[in-house]
Parts: C-alpha cells; structure tokens; sequence
C-alpha cells in the first residue's frame, strides 16, 4: 500500500508541472556553419565520452595500484594524458571557430544556441 500511494504522489507532482513546448530539432543542417557546429557538436560528444572513460580508467587505476609504484605511476598517465587530450581537443575547437568566422564572418552555432534561437522566436 505505501508503494501506491508514493507512486500516485509523484504523478500527481509531475502532472501539475508546467512544460514549455520546445520546436522540434532540426535534424538537417540549412547552411554550412550549421553542418560545420552539428559535426563538431557530435565528435565533442564522442571525445567527451572517451574523455570520461580515461579519467575512471585512469583513477581506478590508481586506486587499485595496492601500493604498486608502477601502478600508481600508470593511473596517473593515464589521468594527465586524458587532460592534454582534453586540452589539445578544445584548443582545436576554439582554433577552427576562430579561423571560420575569420574567413566567413559567420559564428559556428552549437545545437543548443539554435534551440535557443527558435524558442526565442516562437
């Protein structure tokens, strides 16, 4: 009975929730600085990911190392090479960003600033 009533609690609590009715994405790029965002929108995702996976490698490594110098060594690589790639990843986004709107004079949009964009507008 306590799991009724708890489960009947938090639907009442989500129903009663008011939701802004968001446009729907954009699954098509319309001009090239859209394509250009939505790409790299897409490997940032991928390298963040792997990002993530390197840093838990690397810190269990560590932690699991049982007083091993070698061990606590290569968690420790591992967790400073993840950071220089995390780096070098976002010093080469920023760069590409800066180079495109230089030539185009167009600022590469992320498919959060074209969400935004639309709300905006509706």
């Amino acid at each position: 009975m306590q799991a009724l009533f708890l489960s009947e609690y938090f639907s009442i609590i989500i129903s009663k929730k008011t939701h802004r009715p968001h446009p729907p994405k954009k699954s098509i790029a319309e001009t090239p600085e859209e394509l250009i965002g939505q790409v790299i929108n897409g490997i940032l995702g991928i390298i963040g990911s792997l990002a993530l996976a390197m840093f838990i490698y690397g810190g269990l490594t560590w932690m699991l190392a049982a007083g091993d110098s070698g061990k606590v060594q290569k968690g420790k690589d591992i967790l400073m090479w993840a950071v220089i790639g995390l780096v070098i990843v976002f010093t080469s986004v920023a760069l590409v960003a800066f180079v495109i709107e230089g030539i185009t004079g167009a600022k590469l949009e992320s498919t959060s600033q074209i969400q935004n964009q639309e709300i905006k507008n509706s």
